[in-house]
């Protein structure tokens, strides 16, 4: 749905879009109310990131500045880590389904994969640089949240439900999320003392005991006394990094995105390259979904061939952004078939905020898989850890590769939309890879299909990654459906092609808010 609102408008999911507003009328800015509703998602959505999570992505526009920043709090490997122990400990990832115990003996032995999570030290840093409440009072909003259980909606009982047989194997998890045995029913509270009292003191004190105090003495101790390699000194070197945005122009606009070894590069290319088979070809709307395909299978395959963390020598992504180039793409299309590394595990969340400045933060950030994927428990704090070291691509030599203090290529892309140096959107969506295919789809939803807001979050999407399937959602046109069925590749129809997104609007005063259907739903919060 949208709403329209003149003070603030915070567009994230469950509980958490009310952290955010409650920032916003307590006169704090947009980048408070992203802070407090991302702390919100850590604490009530522990299946899609947490303070345990990989981290995250954030784009910033700063209207007393009319500058836009990024922030980079994604996770990185261990100093420790060898081409040859990850590719053992991740080859289970890809044994057959009839492989049981080996699929479940990675799932319980997933030590190896846990990255330096990035959420707090990301999260503190774009509140001490651009916010203007504290590190408590955007955390309060949230710790009240959970001190009397955290309520079980329909997303978290879905979780329980479908993954009872996994947690009932951890004792330790089960006695938490199973109390006296039994998987609490829809509406009830769930007590989680130990992370409670653990996000309480993190609230009271900074987040520094997080990376450098007895938080991660306890969380690096148990790492290790399960075969893991993450140490106390991967912790305390950590270092968020602020860097510049990418831009390209598109339709009379200016779209701004994060960096490599995010997803944004991917999004703009997917926009130059739509731009560039308009001139060619004259798109019209029944050749929309034709276009897609064809873009789609050109940045896959740039995507995974080049792309991956900016400091190694083997990344090559210069010249995706470069028009001539995308010309060129589309003049020699080939469509081939890649066969390199996949991963599209779940848990992600996004959320955008807005302030009557003007001020616009977009953040997408994961834990890198929920359950059964990520089951790395802290039992003294509480609290899940991520498996982020799986976005590696595990054949050596590839700019993906991994390597000690790398970033692994991960798919989130919040976007900011200018024109005329004005702010005028901020959007993204959780959703894996599906991420790319999502917010790019959504822009094109907005500025060349003319939609509003919340048109273009719900409308049909696709999702193609030059493989042999395409996904197509269950709602789309049938127009749509036998175009895609005539390129000979497998058809896919899904409920859902990432989400849930939200997007925000801000023209003329008037903030306009809107959320998806998608995966539960969100909520536009303003006032």
């Amino acid at each position: 749905m949208t709403s329209v609102f003149y003070n603030g408008v915070v567009c994230a999911e469950r509980d958490s879009a009310a952290c955010g507003i409650k920032m916003l009328k307590a006169g704090g800015n947009a980048v408070d109310a992203a802070v407090a509703a991302a702390i919100g998602e850590s604490l009530c959505a522990p299946a899609d990131n947490g303070f345990g999570g990989y981290g995250g992505s954030m784009i910033i526009y700063v209207p007393s500045e009319k500058k836009i920043h990024t922030v980079d709090y994604n996770t990185r490997a261990p100093k420790n880590i060898t081409q040859t122990f990850y590719t053992d400990a991740h080859s289970l990832r890809n044994v057959p389904d009839d492989k049981r115990a080996e699929i479940e003996k990675y799932t319980e032995t997933g030590w190896s994969l846990v990255g330096v999570p990035g959420t707090i030290k990301g999260l503190h840093h774009a509140l001490n640089q651009w916010g203007t409440k504290s590190w408590k009072e955007v955390s309060e909003p949230a710790i009240d949240l959970i001190r009397n259980g955290l309520t079980i909606n329909d997303t978290l009982s879905n979780l329980l439900n479908n993954n009872q047989e996994i947690i009932r194997r951890h004792k330790k998890i089960s006695s938490i999320l199973f109390p006296e045995g039994r998987i609490p029913q829809l509406g009830e509270k769930l007590l989680l003392p130990a992370f409670t009292e653990f996000a309480e003191s993190l609230c009271r004190n900074t987040p520094d005991d997080f990376y450098n105090g007895a938080a991660a003495s306890i969380i690096t101790g148990y790492i290790q006394a399960n075969n893991g390699i993450l140490s106390s000194a991967d912790f305390s070197d950590y270092r968020v990094q602020s860097k510049e945005p990418i831009t390209v122009s598109f339709l009379e606009h200016d779209i701004f995105s994060v960096p490599p070894a995010a997803g944004g590069i991917s999004v703009l290319q997917a926009l130059i390259l739509f731009e560039e088979y308009d001139k060619l070809k004259k798109i019209n709307e029944t050749e929309f979904i034709s276009a897609l395909y064809e873009i789609y299978d050109i940045i896959w395959k740039d995507r995974l061939k080049k792309a991956g963390d900016p400091t190694d020598s083997r990344t090559v992504t210069s010249g995706l952004l470069d028009r001539a180039n995308a010309r060129d793409a589309l003049n020699k299309q080939k469509k081939q078939s890649h066969d390199l590394f996949r991963d599209n595990t779940p848990g992600t969340i996004h959320l955008s905020t807005c302030d009557k400045n003007g001020m616009m933060v977009a953040l997408t950030q994961t834990k890198g898989g929920g359950f059964p994927h990520s089951i790395n428990f802290i039992p003294e704090l509480g609290l899940f850890l991520n498996h982020g070291l799986v976005l590696f691509d595990p054949v050596p030599d590839r700019p993906n590769s991994i390597a000690p203090g790398k970033q692994p290529l991960n798919n989130m892309s919040p976007v900011i939309i200018m024109k005329d140096q004005k702010p005028v959107y901020t959007l993204g969506a959780p959703g894996a890879r599906k991420i790319i295919s999502a917010v790019s789809q959504i822009i094109l939803n907005l500025l060349v299909r003319g939609m509003k807001v919340d048109q273009a979050v719900n409308a049909p999407r696709m999702h193609y990654e030059a493989g042999n399937e395409i996904y197509l959602e269950e709602n789309a046109p049938v127009k749509w459906q036998e175009t895609l069925k005539s390129t000979g590749k497998k058809l896919l129809k899904i409920p859902a092609v990432g989400g849930p997104a939200h997007a925000i609007k801000f023209s003329s005063g008037e903030i306009t808010g809107g959320t998806d259907y998608r995966l539960g739903g969100g909520k536009v919060a303003g006032y």
